[in-house]
């Protein structure tokens, strides 16, 4: 309705109708987000409508109990030997499905693909829309066909993956070489300070520290694995290593991380090196602190 004039009325005539707002239908609604797979609770189940797919020109209704999900539409790969209607396999968050082609609508082009559960069999749907429809749908015989059926992967529940176990280790840098120990070796961090010189300064002993009231002798990580000194020109972090009171300079820590078990392959003895760890694709040595802090375990310390 189109209305003109040349004014506005102040109060209007009392004549006049009162202005109403146009009222336009809402568009429906486009569903993409998943659907779980639940069956309505039996209370609520007069009220929870079905489900209506848009495939191509055509609605299909399929009771919402079949519909496992709706997401977006994966990559199709095509099936040797499958039947007219069949458009491929892909695969998904919910596993293996086996894809329709209903209307020869080239499903790969449509935006979303509805996962069904069918006899224990796990079938895809390409669509367009996802909606609700009236309660009372039933799934279509022809999406119970056995020829097509048998090409369907099993509806499997869906598995969790294992946990893997994993390992905390403590990185650090010694000049430029990465190593780390295991977070049960080391008791604390201490922040970058120069140790005191030593009473007698001779041997590996490189100065003193004092911690939690405890003096410790320093190593310098650098000499004790055979290369160049970290303590020279200024102050280093230092690690107090557990089991025994000395503490050891490093260049730098990088912080804790956690690392799977699988990533850690032991290297036997009682050498230096305790073992090798993958961290960010690389080899890193862990070190055995008990063969660094060996001269200063106390008697009768356990290994």
């Amino acid at each position: 309705m189109l209305i003109g004039g040349d004014e506005v009325l102040d109060p209007a005539p009392p004549d006049a109708l009162p202005a109403r707002r146009p009222r336009f239908p809402a568009a429906p609604p486009r569903l993409a987000r998943v659907v779980e797979p639940a069956e309505p609770p039996r209370e609520f189940a007069s009220r929870v409508p079905d489900a209506r797919l848009r495939i191509a020109d055509t609605l299909l209704d399929i009771p919402l109990a079949a519909v496992q999900a709706l997401t977006a539409m994966p990559e199709i790969r095509p099936l040797a030997g499958a039947a007219e209607g069949i458009a491929g396999l892909a695969w998904t968050e919910w596993g293996p499905v086996l894809v329709l082609d209903p209307t020869d609508c080239e499903a790969s082009r449509a935006p979303f693909l509805a996962v069904l559960t069918i006899e224990g069999r796990r079938i895809g749907l390409p669509c367009e829309r996802f909606g609700p429809a009236p309660r009372g749908a039933a799934i279509p015989e022809g999406l119970k066909d056995p020829d097509l059926l048998r090409h369907a992967p099993l509806a499997l529940p869906k598995q969790k993956a294992p946990e893997t176990p994993t390992r905390l280790l403590l990185l650090a840098r010694v000049g430029t070489a990465p190593v780390a120990f295991g977070v049960e070796d080391v008791v604390a961090v201490l922040p970058a300070r120069e140790g005191g010189p030593a009473p007698r300064p001779s041997g590996p002993v490189r100065g003193l520290v004092a911690h939690r009231g405890d003096v410790l002798p320093v190593l310098d990580l650098g000499e004790s694995l055979g290369g160049a000194p970290v303590l020279r020109g200024g102050g280093s972090p230092m690690l107090r290593l557990a089991g025994a009171a000395v503490a050891v300079a490093v260049t730098s820590v990088g912080g804790l991380r956690s690392i799977p078990e699988p990533d850690i392959v032991g290297v036997p003895g009682e050498g230096t090196i305790a073992a090798l760890a993958r961290v960010d694709g690389e080899p890193v040595p862990v070190l055995r602190a008990r063969a660094i802090a060996a001269p200063f375990r106390p008697a009768g310390a356990r290994p």
